[in-house]
């Protein structure tokens, strides 16, 4: 039974025999085997895989003043008032934590915020939302994901583990974010490592070693994380967000990013959407 698990979405298979002889490295090679030939056999619309080439390419891209300047406000004023709400008569669900020195805050986008944030709500179903996701999904019908974060430092001595350099998954895997006020160096904007989204022969050992210290149980995050002493020098090679507000940032998070490095008392506001399909469906739904 656990061969079939081969073709599911798991990020990494508890199953030592079985990723000692490569069986990780052989579902990330799969995943870009299956991920290019529906890329090119069958396209959703070849104008969207042109628009969107940046992320299919070198991983990520970003669109600045995405929305007009009017709905962008009362977007932005909708979020602050949602995100100050503390009613516990909502169904969505609302994190707080102090853990990893930050205080985080999420709350889920969905039918129940239609009438008391309707633009908000509206905004989760914008078109160029929808055509990235579809376009770099390689599907018609799939799960988006939609939260409004705020992510205050609260101890920036404290280990934060999405502030090291992580792979998000073995396969490709979508992620954007509208960020609601400018986020400059100090309040650790997204880092990104250009092109580590392509296939590469390292990843592939990469992928095969961290599933066995997974399975031998070596304190292993299943979002394979890169060693903390080369962060300075991923530092100088990978991206850094620092962005205006009303930006849209796309990734594929399959590739190399992290949190950056922020300032104790920082804020950063974002609404994030996400996607998180099975690689191996090949035709599409």
């Amino acid at each position: 039974m656990k061969l079939l698990k081969f073709f599911s979405q798991e990020k990494c298979l508890d199953t030592i025999l079985l990723n000692l002889l490569g069986f990780q490295a052989a579902r990330y090679l799969t995943g870009k085997i299956f991920f290019s030939i529906k890329l090119f056999l069958f396209p959703i619309k070849k104008g969207n895989v042109n628009k969107f080439n940046n992320v299919l390419n070198r991983g990520y891209d970003e669109i600045k003043n995405f929305l007009p300047q009017q709905d962008f406000s009362e977007i932005k004023k909708e979020f602050f008032q949602a995100v100050k709400d503390n009613s516990k008569d909502e169904e969505q669900v609302e994190t707080k934590s102090k853990k990893d020195g930050i205080e985080y805050k999420t709350l889920y986008v969905d039918d129940n915020l239609k009438n008391k944030y309707p633009k908000i709500y509206n905004f989760k179903y914008h078109p160029l939302i929808n055509e990235y996701f579809s376009t770099c999904e390689q599907k018609k019908n799939f799960h988006l994901f939609c939260r409004l974060e705020k992510i205050k430092v609260i101890d920036e001595k404290i280990d934060d583990p999405n502030k090291d350099y992580h792979y998000d998954t073995f396969h490709n895997t979508f992620k954007c974010w509208l960020f609601i006020d400018k986020v400059e160096t100090h309040e650790g904007p997204f880092r990104y490592l250009p092109y580590s989204n392509r296939f590469s022969i390292k990843r592939f050992f990469f992928e095969w070693k961290l599933s066995l210290l997974f399975s031998f149980k070596k304190d292993v995050n299943a979002s394979f994380r890169v060693d903390k002493k080369f962060k300075k020098k991923l530092d100088k090679e990978s991206i850094s967000m620092d962005v205006e507000e009303n930006t849209l940032v796309m990734a594929n998070t399959h590739g190399l990013h992290r949190r950056g490095d922020a300032r104790i008392g920082s804020t950063r506001y974002a609404i994030q959407f996400w996607t998180r399909e099975n690689p191996f469906k090949i035709i599409l739904n």
